[in-house]
């Protein structure tokens, strides 16, 4: 068996958000994140196994939540299989960024604990958080796998 590719970041989006979300990985990548990408699958793999595969594989799991996100099936699926596997895996983060006028109360009952991040802020910003969390978070992680 081989070990499965692992990633920084795992990019939750409506099908009709896809430019952004795309400018929003190559901002991620440019700062030299590693960004899932569904680019990957190939004919005849299942949808439903490589999202959560992408889902499980990323340290933190970006939900680029706008009006559409919020009507997409995919997305919802996406969210529960986020929402599960952030709850069985200590220090898997879940970003809420908040798109087109979203406010953090608009968030699903669910989100509502996270503190999320607005694109009214910048693109650039958003993207310098992201990268900032996960930079931390690895170091802290190597600071406590150090014998003491």
């Amino acid at each position: 068996m081989t070990a499965r590719e692992t990633f920084d970041v795992f990019i939750s989006a409506a099908r009709e958000d896809e430019a952004l979300a795309r400018e929003l990985r190559e901002a991620l990548v440019a700062r030299g994140l590693s960004v899932w990408s569904e680019g990957g699958l190939k004919p005849g793999d299942r949808w439903d196994d490589a999202l959560e595969n992408g889902l499980r594989d990323s340290r933190v799991i970006v939900l680029l939540v706008s009006r559409r996100w919020q009507h997409s099936a995919w997305t919802a699926f996406e969210l529960g299989a986020a929402l599960s596997i952030s709850q069985a895996t200590p220090g898997r983060r879940l970003i809420p960024i908040l798109a087109e006028g979203v406010e953090h109360d608009d968030l699903p009952k669910s989100l509502g604990h996270i503190r999320s991040l607005s694109l009214d802020a910048g693109l650039e910003t958003v993207a310098s958080g992201i990268a900032e969390v996960i930079a931390t978070d690895v170091a802290d992680a190597g600071a406590m796998a150090r014998p003491g």
